[in-house]
């Protein structure tokens, strides 16, 4: 999924401006936690839908195909373990409530850091933080950006071109252009949005896994 719109296009452009890649950057990493312990299914469904608008947002683009087909193989296989209310049965094939929901809650899971870690870092990512991890993150983005094309019997070639581009390559006209631009100076209205966005997200989660913890007991 792609951002067409030019409305669209500048809120992409607003959140992964080189101003607003930290405190993005660092409220995206602080929500893991909050997420991975919800208890409440249908709360971790709704974030998991933000997490994947988040980062359509600040990358230009998602992918959803590939995190729906996971998430409906999680569930799947969580079905042939059955526990719980039988919801319904078809033969010897039996979908019960408990590995329902435990399958979707792994499914939503999976998928909602998927969507959260590619929301961390947008692909024009210059985090000045040094180590493994802050370099490992930006060749991440840069691969994620542009997927490989596979070709029959051309797999591994494809693959080592994709890797070898991430590391040596240089970006193009379009994107040197794109990269010039999110490093132009916000204003000062603009610094505080970001931050205040920054500081909603992980403390709208966190208020949601009280709410959580406090529904399910």
């Amino acid at each position: 999924m792609t951002l067409r719109s030019q409305r669209a296009l500048r809120v992409q452009r607003f959140l992964s401006h080189a101003d607003c890649e930290r405190p993005l950057g660092i409220a995206a990493l602080a929500c893991f936690p909050a997420f991975a312990f919800q208890p409440l299914l249908c709360v971790r469904a709704a974030q998991t839908i933000a997490f994947f608008m988040l980062c359509l947002f600040r990358r230009g683009r998602a992918r959803l195909l590939p995190a729906l087909t996971v998430s409906a193989g999680i569930t799947f296989f969580s079905l042939l373990s059955p526990f719980g209310r039988v919801l319904w049965r078809a033969g010897s094939f039996t979908v019960t409530q408990g590995a329902l929901e435990n399958g979707l809650s792994r499914s939503l899971l999976l998928a909602g850091m998927v969507f959260l870690s590619q929301a961390a870092l947008a692909p024009q990512s210059r985090f000045k933080t040094n180590g493994l991890i802050a370099e490992t993150l930006q060749f991440l983005a840069k691969i994620s950006a542009v997927p490989p094309r596979f070709e029959k019997g051309k797999m591994l070639e494809r693959l080592d071109e994709c890797l070898y581009a991430a590391y040596y390559g240089e970006p193009g006209a379009a994107e040197s252009e794109a990269a010039d631009s999110i490093h132009e100076p916000l204003s000062a209205g603009q610094r505080a949005i970001c931050a205040c966005i920054a500081a909603a997200l992980p403390t709208a989660m966190y208020a949601l896994l009280v709410f959580g913890f406090v529904i399910k007991t």
